[in-house]
C-alpha cells in the first residue's frame, strides 16, 4: 500500500491549497499542539473544511496531538482530545515528531483502517442489488434522436 501524506501545517498561507488535498482524500489526519489550546480549538475548523471539500463520503480521520515530549507545558488535557476524537469518530493519538514516538504505528493503524475500510466497501458493492429494466424501443430511439441528432 502506498500513503501520499500532504502536509499543510495548518498555516494560513496554504490555506487556498487545502481544498484540493482534501478533495480525493481517503484519510485524514488531523494534528494539533498540545501545549497550545487555538491549536487544539481549529481541529473542529479543519474537520468541518474536510466535510465541505472531500469526495469521500466517509473518509477516514485520525485526531493527533502533537509534541506529547513537553508534558511540562500541556494546554491540552488528553481526556479532552480523546473527547473530541469520540465526538467525529475518529482515532485519537499523542504523538511527538521530535522523537518518533507513536507516529510508525498511528501510520500503520491509519494503513490498516484504511484496508479494512476498503475490503468492507468491497463487499457491500457485491450484495447491492442489480435492477433490470426493459425499455419500449420506440421510445429510446426517439430520445436518441432528440437528443443526439444532428438533422
Amino acid at each position: 500500500m502506498r500513503m501520499q501524506i500532504w502536509d499543510t501545517a495548518g498555516q494560513e498561507r496554504f490555506r487556498c491549497m487545502v481544498p484540493m488535498y482534501m478533495r480525493d482524500a481517503a484519510a485524514a489526519i488531523i494534528v494539533f499542539d498540545i501545549t497550545s489550546r487555538k491549536s487544539f480549538d481549529d481541529v473542529e475548523k479543519w474537520i468541518h473544511e474536510l466535510d465541505r471539500c472531500s469526495v469521500e463520503f466517509n473518509p477516514i480521520l485520525m485526531i493527533v496531538g502533537n509534541k506529547c515530549d513537553l508534558a511540562d507545558q500541556r494546554q491540552v488535557a488528553h481526556g479532552e482530545g480523546l473527547t473530541k476524537a469520540y465526538k467525529y469518530g475518529a482515532k485519537y493519538y499523542e504523538i511527538s515528531a521530535f522523537d518518533s514516538n507513536e507516529i510508525n504505528t498511528m501510520l500503520f493503524d491509519l494503513a490498516k483502517e484504511f484496508h479494512n475500510k476498503k475490503n468492507v466497501r468491497i463487499e457491500q458493492e457485491k450484495s447491492l442489488p442489480i435492477l433490470l429494466c426493459q425499455q419500449d424501443g420506440q421510445q429510446h430511439s426517439q430520445r436518441r434522436r432528440n437528443c443526439c441528432s444532428l438533422g
